[in-house]
């Protein structure tokens, strides 16, 4: 059943990136698009979490950290439809919980807010959600289905559905 699910899972991220408007075909989806790449080996990571291989788990998470620089720490739940923008600097806590068909761009922190690692202090992510650039989501809060976050926006209280957060504004 695991493997299951695993297998959609990738399907349904594949998906989402073949909707996106760089795709020229399933070859460079596959090869050519870092943030599939990096989605691909959390999934694996996640996986192999799941079935008690921790050890290999953490191995994988090395990898992606050293390739991508995304730091996606095992044991997090993340649904189908992940879509990572441009990785690079991506942190999710291990017990963070995304939703499906979520977009997370470059340099996003979810976390907690404790330096307690028995606190359970971790974001909930609802689904269509999307988080922009830099934005740092912390703490036991929940985002409600379809909230756009903005870039280098901080997010410590609850969100309904369909907020929209703005990070920094000039004027």
């Amino acid at each position: 059943m695991a493997q299951i699910s695993l297998f959609r899972n990738i399907v349904e991220d594949f998906r989402v990136f073949a909707r996106g408007p760089g795709l020229r075909s399933t070859l460079i989806t596959l090869t050519l698009f870092v943030g599939f790449r990096a989605t691909f080996l959390v999934r694996i990571q996640n996986w192999l979490y799941a079935k008690g291989r921790i050890w290999l788990s953490y191995q994988i998470h090395a990898l992606n950290f050293s390739v991508y620089g995304i730091d996606v720490l095992p044991g997090c739940s993340i649904g189908p439809g992940l879509r990572l923008e441009h990785p690079a600097g991506v942190v999710i806590g291990s017990g963070v919980s995304i939703g499906r068909n979520c977009t997370i761009q470059s340099g996003v922190v979810l976390g907690s807010r404790s330096s307690n690692p028995l606190l359970n202090d971790y974001p909930c992510i609802g689904d269509y959600v999307l988080i922009g650039t830099k934005a740092s989501i912390l703490g036991a809060v929940t985002v409600g289905n379809h909230c756009k976050i903005g870039a280098h926006a901080l997010v410590i209280k609850n969100l309904p559905p369909k907020t929209v957060v703005h990070g920094f504004t000039c004027k």
